[in-house]
């Protein structure tokens, strides 16, 4: 073979070898977008949850509260396929915090009875982190610190998958 047919077919290759790239790194943002376009997608069907329950609740009576309450915790575990949702506030001046209302999915043992209140103390890497943060979010039990001792127990303990706290 000539070198003029060799150096034809090396600029060939290359020229082939350049386009492979360019579909690989076009194929890699197609999904890249792709996942994008989910996230935001999901995004905007959650904010429409909470659109729905401002507005129910902008129309409830004082009497009707704590049951706004529950049918809020249901659309938001619905929504993001949880077994069960807390609400939890503190009580007696942020020593405690008490279970007040609770959401669980069909076949899912209620716990609002078990889980009256919790001291406070007994996690306070978790009160830390909501007091700088506004919010948490846990998806393994990997992600807690070594300092997260107790979370990390009673993480364990309720066989948790995901924990986020949120104001």
């Amino acid at each position: 073979m000539s070198e003029n047919k060799i150096q034809e077919l090396e600029q060939r290759l290359s020229i082939i070898e350049s386009k492979m790239l360019t579909m690989g790194a076009l194929a890699q943002d197609v999904v890249s977008c792709q996942r994008v376009e989910s996230e935001l997608k999901q995004r905007l069907e959650f904010e429409s949850v909470i659109r729905v329950i401002s507005t129910e609740f902008i129309n409830l009576l004082p009497s009707e509260i704590d049951t706004g309450i529950n049918n809020a915790l249901k659309k938001v575990g619905l929504f993001t396929k949880a077994d069960r949702s807390y609400v939890f506030t503190y009580c007696d001046e942020k020593r405690e915090l008490c279970n007040t209302h609770e959401y669980c999915a069909e076949n899912i043992e209620p716990k609002i009875g078990e889980r009256v209140s919790a001291q406070a103390d007994l996690f306070p890497w978790s009160m830390t982190e909501l007091e700088k943060k506004g919010s948490l979010y846990i998806s393994s039990v990997d992600q807690f610190p070594p300092e997260a001792v107790n979370e990390k127990q009673q993480f364990i303990e309720n066989s948790l998958r995901l924990l986020r706290y949120l104001p």
